[in-house]
């Protein structure tokens, strides 16, 4: 057998580093999509989605699952007291026995299915910790169906959070991330009154008139139709890798998992080609 020369081992490992970035990739988009819908359904407890909402549909009570018929009450009553400017009937509140990922937690808002979950002894309490917590996860619809980049934005600037810092800052505690700042100022904006303050770290809202404004050029009057969970964990993936790359520390993750990746398939690769027949190791001379 004759020996392996630079280029073909040079061309196998470029061949085995394409091969798991495009793999790579293609998980990032598809792969993680599935995970993200299997933690939702794990989540709430079932696996079948929500119906879908069309414009026919429309307008109706929001659809409450898993509840007794008093606390379906509680909650549309709840409901009723926000002051809401977008129509919330494509979104459903599932009733849980608790939240298995934070026990400590009101509620839950899962983007994919646009359900809120909401314990069982938060709507036993009712008043005005059900009301509030309701809000706030319909503050988290709002961002993720009506809110723009740009939006998001100046969102932050007006409540002054740090340049560097991203949207939803997954890493960082609860009260520092911009996405829990929203949810919470938008609880506010919709309750005719306040019962306890923001719970994030910026601080109670000082420009009502600023966010109102921003709210207004997102347009919340106009219907957007929903779409299947698929679509919108693919959707939301999207939107989760075009903020990391905006972000310095996850980006340098990404590119981090990404040459691993690669690395890894050209080392595959290059040992395959080591290992076929006329390409091993030099043959013993004949004397």
């Amino acid at each position: 057998m004759r020996a392996c020369k630079i280029p073909d081992i040079l061309s196998a490992g470029a061949v085995g580093a394409a091969r798991w970035l495009v793999a790579f990739g293609l998980s990032l988009m598809l792969a993680v999509p599935v995970m993200r819908l299997g933690m939702s359904y794990t989540l709430r407890g079932g696996i079948a989605p929500s119906p879908v909402a069309t414009p026919e549909a429309r307008p109706g009570p929001v659809p409450v699952e898993e509840a007794t018929e008093e606390e379906a009450a509680l909650i549309h009553e709840a409901l009723s007291e926000l002051s809401l400017r977008f129509d919330p009937t494509g979104v459903t509140v599932r009733v849980v026995g608790g939240l298995a990922t934070c026990d400590q937690c009101a509620a839950a808002y899962l983007p994919e299915l646009r359900e809120i979950l909401i314990p069982r002894g938060v709507v036993a309490v009712g008043g005005p910790n059900l009301r509030w917590a309701l809000a706030h996860e319909l503050g988290h619809h709002v961002d993720t169906r009506y809110m723009t980049e740009e939006l998001r934005g100046r969102f932050g600037e007006t409540r002054r959070h740090p340049a560097d810092i991203s949207w939803l800052s997954l890493g960082r505690p609860w009260a520092e991330r911009p996405a829990e700042d929203f949810a919470e100022v938008f609880a506010v904006l919709v309750q005719p009154t306040v019962d306890r303050p923001i719970g994030t770290a910026y601080g109670r809202l000082r420009d009502r008139d600023g966010i109102e404004e921003i709210l207004a050029e997102a347009d919340l009057d106009t219907y957007r139709p929903t779409r299947s969970p698929w679509t919108e964990a693919v959707t939301g993936q999207g939107r989760y890798l075009a903020e990391t790359l905006r972000d310095p520390l996850r980006l340098a993750a990404l590119q981090a998992l990404a040459l691993g990746a690669a690395v890894l398939g050209a080392g595959r690769s290059v040992l395959r080609r080591l290992a076929v027949a006329g390409c091993g190791p030099p043959a013993p001379a004949q004397s």
